[in-house]
Formats: structure tokens, sequence, C-alpha cells
């Protein structure tokens, strides 16, 4: 079996590490959502939760790091704390993150339908169309035909 070097001796390489006020961000991988990952004996790990147990020892169950940073790649140990996920989106609210604006009809940018369109499809539908002709005649999936003449999407329309 190979040697594997204690966690912490993986994990420091990899923090730019500032002041004790300051952000230190983890420099390696990270996440779509910014939040820093590490691999250790074939898991993925968050490295801010990393940052916790090397000074804190074992995230208790049911408990989740928070950072009072709002710094996703922090894994400066005094930016976190532990708390609850109802905590955690507690204070998310608080702070306005997480607040997205939804894109809706040809607004989104993954749209590739126009509102026209999907008047036209809605109408063939009503008109007796199957769901698979229009799929084919408008280039989506069936399921994409389907939710529009449900209005489970395309709702403004």
């Amino acid at each position: 079996m190979g040697h594997t070097k204690p966690i912490d001796e993986q994990f420091w390489p990899k923090v730019a590490k500032g002041s004790e006020s300051e952000c230190w961000e983890w420099t390696a991988s990270r996440r779509p959502t910014g939040y820093g990952q590490m691999r250790r004996l074939g898991k993925n790990l968050k490295a801010h939760r990393v940052s916790w147990e090397i000074h804190n020892g074992p995230i208790p169950d049911g408990f989740v790091v928070m950072h009072t940073c709002d710094n996703p790649p922090c894994v400066n140990p005094k930016h976190l704390r532990i708390g609850s996920q109802f905590d955690n989106l507690a204070d998310m609210r608080a702070k306005a993150r997480g607040v997205t604006t939804h894109h809706v009809g040809e607004m989104n940018p993954a749209s590739k339908l126009t509102t026209p369109e999907v008047k036209d499809l809605r109408r063939r539908h009503e008109g007796g169309e199957s769901i698979r002709a229009l799929a084919r005649s408008f280039s989506v999936d069936r399921k994409t035909v389907s939710d529009i003449t449900r209005r489970n999407i395309w709702k403004s329309v």
C-alpha cells in the first residue's frame, strides 16, 4: 500500500495564506460554485470543511461548515463556523445571497424557441398534431414539447 502524506501536508500548499483577518484563498481545484475541492483517498472533499476539521476536529453529524466572510474559496478557520442547514439558509437569506433572477421565455439564454414558436406549437397541438411530430418540427425534445403543452414551462406565454 502506498504512503499517504498527512492531510495538512496535502492541504496547506494549496492555500494563499494572508493575515489572520484576511481570507485565505484555496488555489487548487474549485467547484463551479467557487468552493475549493481536493481529492484524498479516492474521495472529493470540500476545502473549507477540511480546514475546519484540521483546526477543530470532525464536523458533527447534521451540521454544515459556513463562511462568515461569504467567500466560497476561503479556508481561513477564523472565517468558518458550523451550523445547521437551516442556519446556513437563514444566513443566506439575511444577506440576500443566493437570490437569482430567473430568465423566462426567450430571455433565457438556453431557450431554443421564441415566443411566436411556442404559440404556434401550442396551437398546432390543440389542432391535433402529435407531440412527436411537433418535437421533430421544432427540433426539440419530446419532453420539452410535452412540458410546453401542459404549461409546465413557458408559463408566461
